[in-house]
């Protein structure tokens, strides 16, 4: 995942891909900026809300730039927990 695009397969490991990126993570601003930082993303939104479970989770919808020339969206939600660690919830397409 170091190009500039990614290949569907590339897209496909990112809920294996993620999780150790969430570890590396103490909030939610730096989450986004590391998507905001990797070539391959195309646009990251952040809605003010968390989605109200215990934990509470939070949902950040990512553009993909496709090595096809195509656009995908992907909703990902993550688990906030309350030592400030995160997991990866779901990826689904929105």
């Amino acid at each position: 995942m170091g190009n500039a695009t990614l290949s569907a397969q590339e897209l496909a490991k990112l809920s294996k891909t993620l999780p150790e990126v969430l570890r590396r993570m103490d909030s939610v601003e730096k989450l986004e900026a590391w998507f905001r930082s990797q070539p391959y993303v195309a646009a990251v939104d952040s809605p003010d809300y968390l989605i109200k479970t215990a934990p509470p989770r939070k949902e950040l919808f990512v553009q993909f730039k496709m090595n096809d020339g195509s656009r995908v969206m992907r909703a990902i939600v993550v688990t906030l927990y309350p030592d400030q660690t995160f997991s990866l919830a779901d990826i689904y397409e929105p």
